[in-house]
């Protein structure tokens, strides 16, 4: 399954210096094509519906966007190149919303409102607590509505200025810029106005779209790709091609016919499947033209190959984990602003072991941050439990690191008869809120909330305390700054408020009651992560084991190495027993 989010197909499109198509789909037909193409180009792919047409009040048929939803996102999962699901400018503010509930990993709202700011932002917040991402327009494309013949001399251009502002009074995550298209379909090739995409590449951050390909000249879509242009909507030149295959094929057909083989079969009679390739064939060349041929070449960047991504429904929110390997099972939570490929990189296969990484509220894949009175200790140990739920396993070895080690402290305290083992690594968290030690993750917090994501990390990176941190712990000025980049953190300045005002417990004597073994991981020179918290740990619960490891501001390497060493060697000397299954 290659299902991601569209933060991520756009932070691999800028590395790469291409763009992501949307070639808009209709039915199963087109949508199938499109997926085809992008499988044979190998190429990261948006697919998605028209929120124009799907609830048109003359359209003379209902449409359910329900059943579209399950159909594209099941493409997506099915496809083995990166896929994300885009519900396409719609001018019905409740379909949108209902898009978002349905998982579209990305919505546009586009109605031409006098308030449309103000409801752009709320489809924003909204979308957001969802884990769905957001495009707008400040004005739309002439013609979008199909009726335009020529381009009309005077088209209003994006002003670089204004684009800025309303990217940050309405926080949305990528933005459709007028640049000298039009929606002619095909009826005449124009030219773009490249100078004024330049300004407003560097007035705005997020990602750029260009809308109304179809008509674009050719060699300016490839300068555009080239200037900064990370997504192209493309729709026209889909369905004539479509139609001009359907209507070839049907010419063929004499009178006498079998309507099995000429409708539905799939043979070489198809008319619907000549069709269909005659518009994988042009999406494929279009892929080409974006520069997204053959993009997908490293998977990695989605997940490990070979290790299916799953994820489970609870408390409105789409929870995203992995499991590998087999035997003893552990599951293993991440650090705040982290993510479980992180979890996955660091402890690799273990012999004998099962095991289990899962994205936390807020956190990488998992789908928003729900209630943010939930992001707490006590509410994330309960989303760990629902995890074995979900895989029906009685007890496990629980463990984490930083955050995830005070998950699984606060696991045990609500959950101990299920606690086979535990593992802390680099604790953060004791029992006293707003921990000294991550009073830089609430400076964060605070910039990205004051002046957004761009403008915090220029502020981050010129302060005195980050300057002093990368002198003296590149590392962790490193991961720090990396989670702010990452555009799959859209939640960081709301995780780093809250998160550090919960506590996994409330005072060491809980700690005395603790019977399964524990092993305590720490660090030297980790000032994120301080030694004494896992010394004070190790002294206060009765079965523990703290155990020195290199700290990755000395040796990334070796840090890495001597983990999986003191874990396998700790998992070894757990008593043998197979787990129950609930």
């Amino acid at each position: 399954m290659a299902l991601t989010s569209f933060y991520d197909l756009m932070r691999e499109a800028e590395k790469g210096q291409y763009a992501v198509g949307y070639f808009e789909s209709w039915n199963l037909e087109s949508l199938q094509a499109v997926a085809d193409a992008a499988e044979a180009v190998r190429s990261p792919v948006l697919l998605g519906f028209s929120g124009i047409y799907l609830h048109h009040p003359q359209r003379l048929t209902r449409e359910r966007l329900s059943v579209y939803a399950a159909l594209g996102n099941k493409m997506c999962q099915e496809v083995s190149v990166p896929a994300c699901l885009l519900f396409n400018e719609s001018p019905h503010l409740e379909h949108v919303l209902e898009a978002i509930d349905l998982k579209f990993g990305i919505v546009m709202y586009s109605e031409e409102h006098a308030q449309l700011r103000e409801r752009v932002r709320q489809v924003v917040t909204y979308a957001h607590s969802h884990g769905v991402a957001v495009e707008a327009e400040m004005t739309a494309l002439p013609g979008v509505s199909g009726g335009l013949a020529r381009v009309p001399e005077h088209l209003p251009l994006t002003d670089p200025e204004l684009a800025r502002v309303f990217v940050e009074e309405t926080g949305i995550d990528a933005l459709a810029v007028n640049i000298g298209q039009a929606h002619v379909h095909g009826r005449e090739e124009v030219p773009l106005n490249l100078a004024r995409l330049a300004e407003i590449r560097e007035k705005v951050a997020v990602p750029l779209v260009l809308h109304g390909a179809t008509s674009v000249r050719r060699q300016d879509l490839q300068e555009a790709v080239r200037l900064g242009i990370r997504k192209i909507n493309v729709g026209s030149i889909l369905k004539r091609t479509y139609f001009e295959a359907l209507r070839a094929a049907l010419a063929e057909i004499g009178q006498e016919y079998n309507p099995y083989e000429v409708v539905g079969s799939g043979l070489k009679d198809d008319v619907l499947t000549k069709a269909r390739l005659a518009l994988q064939n042009m999406v494929k060349s279009l892929m080409e033209l974006f520069n997204s041929k053959g993009m997908t070449q490293k998977p990695a960047w989605i997940h490990q190959p070979g290790i299916p991504v799953n994820s489970f429904e609870r408390d409105h929110l789409s929870f995203s984990f992995e499991e590998y390997g087999s035997g003893i099972p552990m599951i293993f939570s991440h650090g705040l602003g982290g993510n479980l490929t992180q979890m996955r990189e660091l402890i690799g296969p273990l012999e004998g072991v099962r095991v289990i990484v899962y994205d936390n509220r807020g956190h990488g894949r998992t789908s928003g941050t729900g209630d943010p009175g939930k992001l707490t200790f006590a509410c994330m140990a309960d989303d760990m439990a629902a995890v074995l739920d979900r895989l029906r396993i009685n007890s496990a070895v629980i463990g984490g690191e930083s955050m995830g080690a005070g998950i699984s402290l606060a696991f045990w305290r609500r959950h101990r008869p299920r606690v086979r083992a535990l593992i802390l690594s680099r604790p953060a968290w004791l029992n006293d809120p707003f921990p000294p030690n991550l009073a830089m993750q609430g400076t964060v917090g605070r910039l990205i909330g004051d002046f957004g994501r761009e403008a915090a990390q220029e502020r981050l990176a010129q302060s005195a305390a980050f300057i002093e941190l990368q002198a003296s712990h590149p590392e962790s000025a490193q991961s720090l700054m990396r989670a702010l980049q990452d555009p799959a953190n859209t939640h960081l300045a709301l995780l780093y408020g809250a998160i550090p005002a919960s506590v996994p417990f409330q005072h060491f004597a809980e700690l005395r009651d603790i019977d399964a073994p524990t092993l305590l991981l720490a660090s030297h020179n980790d000032p994120f992560h301080p030694f004494e918290y896992a010394t004070r740990l190790a002294a206060a619960i009765p079965a523990a084991t703290l155990q020195e490891f290199p700290s990755k501001n000395e040796n990334v390497d070796e840090h890495r190495i001597v983990f999986r060493r003191r874990m396998a060697d700790f998992i070894a000397t757990l008593p043998a027993r197979t787990p129950q299954v609930k």
